[in-house]
């Protein structure tokens, strides 16, 4: 917002030293006691200092002021542990398996929510994936309450959980995969007699 403050009408430009020209290049004019806004939109991917200058001309007078304003870039991330209760079961078993889910906002500043996905060991089909809810809002640091699913494992199998949302109106999102080995679980038993014949009715003892 640029005020004529003077008592005489100017002729004002408007110049910021990283957006450029604010005024359209022909300059506004400006009555005494007069303002005008301008909006401009800029895209900020680091922290970002500008400072405009505003320059009124009255005939043969000049007067300048100066603003500026800072944008500071924030962390926004977020991270997630998915983990199993057991990593290792028979194959074929049906071995029934709980994984644990925890999401982490790990920014510095602004809060975060989304929701949370398991892909079910399927990463290329996405309709069998597993909906496990949504999460957050996170304050910095802080983490979700575990979520938990238990499904029926029979087979070595890796699944890929992922976490996704906004934080500061940016997209996050967060991986983490568990894998489950399926081991052939079997045993024998053998048994042998020290005699493999006897007499009939001569009650032989027989050691197994």
């Amino acid at each position: 917002v640029v005020t004529n403050t003077g008592g005489v009408s100017l002729t004002v430009n408007l110049d910021d030293d990283i957006l450029g020209d604010i005024d359209g290049g022909a300059g506004i004019t400006l009555a005494a006691g007069a303002n005008q806004q301008f909006v401009v939109p800029a895209t900020v991917s680091a922290t970002t200092t500008n400072t405009v200058t505003a320059t009124g001309t009255n005939g043969g007078s000049t007067v300048t002021a100066s603003a500026s304003a800072t944008v500071t870039a924030r962390t926004c991330t977020i991270s997630l542990t998915k983990t199993p209760d057991k990593t290792d079961v028979c194959a074929g078993a049906g071995t029934n398996v709980t994984y644990t889910y925890v999401v982490t906002n790990t920014g510095d500043f602004f809060d975060a929510s989304g929701t949370l996905v398991d892909d079910n060991g399927t990463p290329g089909d996405a309709t069998d994936d597993i909906d496990l809810g949504s999460w957050g809002p996170l304050a910095p640091s802080a983490s979700s309450a575990p979520v938990t699913d238990t499904r029926a494992i029979n087979a070595t199998t890796t699944n890929i959980a992922t976490a996704s949302g906004t934080s500061g109106g940016a997209s996050v999102s967060a991986t983490d995969d568990a894998t489950v080995t399926a081991h052939a679980c079997s045993i024998s038993v053998s048994k042998t007699p020290d005699k493999t014949d006897v007499c009939a009715g001569a009650g032989t003892n027989v050691t197994y």
